[in-house]
């Protein structure tokens, strides 16, 4: 989560008593509270009705240690803590033990004042598959919120809740099919050699609100942060669908790679220039492959919270004209680089974000077994036993 363009672990005091003097109201995505109370079974699932209630609404923070008068900040006055790190503890155990279906992605900062004291921020991202429901002794209730606070789902709103959960993954599969068919016929908004191709969309949870929809113009003070996963970027230009980065190689050569920010604020990055070999034996560079995508969607995260969509993010990562690839990787002659993929189209890769400051590599580390065990092998050679991305920081690693 983000506070006032920070993630929480950067928030300092001078941030918090900015909001004062900016006197930045309550409002559905911040509450102030001046204690923290987690004594009695009433005040726990007053708590837990304020974390769901952020959960399924569009997300939010939930600042103690803050004094307000009729909505607005008016003290950052902190509160003693015996051992915040305990407090820290009770509250993490409580969503975790009494909110259902779990949540993803809460976080629990303490920021230390110059009193001594403490606020502390429990950052709520929106939720990718609500309604989340508060379990605790019984209570079986539904929350959300609006500009007035939380209030408990009707069954309308239930309704509604449930059908936008599971229709946001049918969506985002839909959305990356149809632009797979697309760029596999050709339709791709530059032309683009007839070879395999990265495919990359990035969407955030709310991209099909009948509401959603960035202001594409916005994009272009991130031109840089979007320029294509190879890293090039030459030219820019608005189109029907949002706003289009490409590179524009030498005269008589044919562009390889595109990024495309769409209005509803997807991101689609296509890439042909990650792939190497001559026609009868095509690869591709396992190390350089992976480096490129991580590097990239880190990116590409950046500019979704520029542009003030929300986590959680689905990341969806795909190939076209994949047929007859092989791996290649460190240590390895062509003879031992396992099998040839063996279809067209590699699709429905996905991973979701539920904090841009997510480990994208870790996120991602599914999705590339998924791409390797095409090729033939059980899993990326890119990351040790542990899960631990071995490129990370490594320009230098062989491709």
């Amino acid at each position: 989560m983000m506070l006032r363009g920070k993630s929480l672990e950067e928030v300092t005091e001078a941030d918090l008593q900015q909001l004062v003097e900016e006197e930045h109201s309550e409002r559905k995505v911040i509450e102030y509270k001046r204690e923290v109370h987690l004594d009695t079974p009433d005040q726990k699932r007053e708590f837990l009705a304020d974390v769901s209630s952020f959960a399924n609404a569009v997300g939010g923070n939930l600042l103690f240690g803050i004094g307000e008068q009729g909505g607005i900040p008016n003290e950052v006055c902190g509160f003693e803590a015996g051992n915040v790190d305990d407090l820290k503890q009770t509250m993490e155990n409580l969503f975790r033990s009494s909110i259902q279906p779990r949540l993803i992605g809460v976080e629990v900062v303490p920021v230390q004042l110059g009193n001594k004291k403490h606020v502390i921020i429990v950052g709520v991202p929106r939720s990718w598959r609500p309604p989340h429901r508060v379990t605790f002794r019984g209570h079986d209730k539904f929350y959300s919120r609006n500009s007035s606070g939380k209030y408990p789902l009707d069954v309308s709103e239930l309704r509604f809740a449930f059908e936008l959960s599971a229709s946001f993954g049918e969506q985002a599969r839909s959305f990356h099919m149809d632009r797979m068919g697309r760029i596999m016929a050709g339709d791709a908004p530059v032309p683009l050699p007839r070879c395999a191709k990265a495919v990359l969309h990035v969407i955030p949870f709310g991209a099909f609100a009948s509401s959603a929809g960035v202001d594409v113009r916005a994009g272009e003070a991130h031109e840089d942060l979007l320029r294509p996963m190879s890293g090039g970027m030459n030219r820019s230009r608005f189109t029907f669908d949002g706003l289009l980065v490409w590179d524009a190689p030498a005269r008589d050569l044919p562009t390889e790679a595109y990024t495309l920010l769409f209005r509803s604020g997807c991101i689609e990055a296509v890439d042909a220039s990650l792939y190497q070999g001559d026609g009868e034996h095509p690869f591709i560079p396992g190390a350089s492959f992976e480096r490129s995508i991580v590097e990239a969607t880190t990116r590409f995260l950046k500019v979704q919270t520029e542009l003030g969509n929300q986590p959680p993010y689905l990341l969806v990562l795909g190939m076209a004209h994949a047929r007859g690839y092989k791996m290649a990787f460190s240590g390895r002659t062509r003879s031992n680089w396992g099998g040839k993929i063996d279809r067209d189209v590699l699709s429905a890769l996905e991973a979701v974000v539920a904090d841009p400051a997510d480990d994208v590599a870790r996120l991602l580390h599914p999705a590339f077994n998924a791409i390797w065990n095409a090729c033939g092998h059980p899993c990326s050679m890119c990351y040790e036993n542990d899960g631990e991305w071995k490129l990370r920081g490594n320009k230098s690693s062989p491709r």
